[in-house]
């Protein structure tokens, strides 16, 4: 079973802007968060510690919900697997997590 709560968080990830979103659930008892934005940002971060058949689960329902697949994986968050999709500038954000020293798996 899928459990999920969104709550408004603008300053997550450094984000100002109300149009952004921070969200957390859980799946079979397993944490997730999801941080995303709508409009020309169009992106979208989810994160779970556990590897495996649940986090597989959250990303292909966020890919879905979405309409394309993730750019990247790293470690975030104390350990957390953190999967990004951007619609509009991908290669810039790779860019900007490959300077904060974002661990890409």
């Amino acid at each position: 079973m899928l459990t999920f709560f969104f709550y408004l968080k603008p300053s997550f990830y450094g984000l100002t802007d109300l149009r952004n979103h921070f969200g957390q659930g859980r799946i079979e008892g397993e944490y997730f968060v999801i941080t995303y934005a709508y409009a020309e940002d169009a992106f979208l971060i989810a994160s779970m510690k556990r590897e495996g058949h649940l986090l597989e689960r959250l990303v292909a329902a966020c890919s879905h919900v979405v309409e394309y697949e993730p750019f990247c994986k790293y470690m975030d968050l104390g350990g957390m697997k953190t999967y990004e999709w951007d619609k509009n500038n991908p290669d810039e954000r790779f860019k900007e997590l490959d300077t904060k020293g974002k661990r890409i798996l």
